[in-house]
């Protein structure tokens, strides 16, 4: 990975997430998928589309394709598609919950195959460093699943609660995925480093519609979607 590829990833997933914005807006309105504000919500704007999120997953595979055409083939590694299926089935139930809306348990079940299907792609706790000595331990399963299950469900609710004011969720995702992209480029995690830069550019790209006054929100498509993400980028 070099300065060159990483800046045609998020060239590219900016890009897209940019232009799609404007259709997802005209798809969540054709198919009613609205906020409809009440007491509980923050914005009292009636009629303002939902599913934003699905901007920001097709700008994040643009970039991953983009990555696996120029020169970086990851997008049939493990890890890679473990991510897009678990992305996939969050973004699946988010346009539900945005469309005819959705319970707690029945969410949380999908969140919490969707994490599983990540852990079982290898994102997990595998490893334990003693901070003193530097020491690195393995982590035994027996450990590693809960605290990874626990981890990458309760990141994915705390972004889906944030997700009240415009900009907010999509702006502190975006500095987040950017932090972590860093990380994982010192770290050389390679693959996290091409999960981030694509997911960071789709923010980027998206966020334009999403500043005050916000032209569409994320909803639940969205705000699950970034939360997910971001707690793989993490792991």
């Amino acid at each position: 990975m070099d300065a060159f590829r990483a800046i045609v990833i998020v060239s590219v997933a900016v890009a897209i997430a940019a232009c799609s914005t404007p259709f997802v807006i005209r798809f969540a309105r054709s198919l009613d998928a609205i906020d409809r504000p009440n007491e509980r919500k923050v914005s009292a704007r009636p009629a303002m589309p939902l599913l934003g999120g699905l901007a920001v997953w097709l700008g994040c595979a643009g970039g991953l394709l983009a990555a696996h055409f120029y020169g970086e083939p990851i997008s049939l590694s493990t890890e890679v598609v473990g991510f897009g299926i678990g992305a996939t089935i969050l973004i699946t139930v988010g346009a539900w919950d945005d469309k005819f809306g959705m319970s707690a348990i029945p969410k949380l079940i999908f969140q919490i195959i969707a994490a599983a299907i990540a852990i079982k792609a290898g994102f997990g706790l595998d490893f334990f460093t003693d901070p003193i000595t530097g020491t690195t331990y393995p982590v035994p399963l027996w450990i590693l699943w809960p605290v990874s299950l626990v981890w990458i469900v309760g990141v994915t609710n705390a972004m889906n609660l944030i997700d009240g004011l415009d900009g907010l969720s999509c702006g502190l995702g975006a500095i987040i995925a950017a932090t972590l992209t860093i990380l994982c480029w010192q770290a050389g995690q390679w693959t996290g480093v091409v999960i981030g830069l694509a997911f960071f550019g789709a923010l980027i790209g998206y966020l334009p519609f999403n500043f005050p006054p916000a032209r569409i929100f994320l909803g639940d498509t969205g705000s699950l979607l970034i939360g997910f993400v971001l707690s793989l980028l993490a792991l």
